[in-house]
């Protein structure tokens, strides 16, 4: 015997009818040609090699990054380690950067100078901006040289007969005249 839950105006609901084990068909026809299609690459080991015509007509950064992907072991740790972050960016800041803004970083480059004896914060401001635009000076010896050219006149001539070879010199030179 079997019960119903039954309330008013509802009809009983019967039992459900066992339902039949799924059926298994053979192999599609689709699926049969898996084997057929190529597998998907899992490494770069086997990406095919630009030829020597296709390099010579890339861009100068194509090339670059083309040889820096066929890196490997040692050489790719190297590069990893030692590529001038200053020349990618200078690369990203021709591509991308607004040249408007590149001008006005230019302009407060070249005008900074030391306000009171506030060396500290001139030179970290000077290698913010040096680093922000690296195509504005040509050289390191240009860099020293926009450098004391901000400093105030009483040290100036001092730095400047030093003859500082990197920029911490001058900075170092700079910051014992102030002190």
């Amino acid at each position: 015997m079997q019960a119903y839950d039954v309330t008013d105006n509802e009809l009983p609901i019967p039992p459900q009818a066992p339902t039949a084990p799924p059926t298994i068909f053979p192999p599609s026809p689709v699926l049969s040609l898996s084997p057929i299609m190529a597998p998907k690459r899992t490494s770069t080991s086997a990406a095919p090699a630009m030829t020597q015509a296709a390099i010579c007509n890339s861009t100068e950064d194509c090339k670059v990054k083309f040889a820096t992907s066929t890196l490997t072991k040692d050489a790719l740790s190297w590069w990893n380690s030692y590529a001038k972050p200053t020349e990618i960016k200078r690369l990203l800041t021709n591509k991308y950067y607004p040249q408007t803004k590149v001008r006005k970083i230019e302009d407060e480059f070249y005008n900074l100078v030391v306000k009171g004896n506030d060396l500290k914060t001139y030179a970290r401001r000077f290698q913010e901006l040096e680093t922000l635009c690296p195509n504005m000076v040509p050289n390191n010896k240009k860099l020293i040289e926009v450098f004391i050219e901000g400093l105030p006149q009483s040290i100036e001539g001092t730095v400047t007969a030093s003859k500082p070879q990197t920029l911490e010199e001058a900075i170092n030179i700079s910051q014992m005249l102030l002190n």
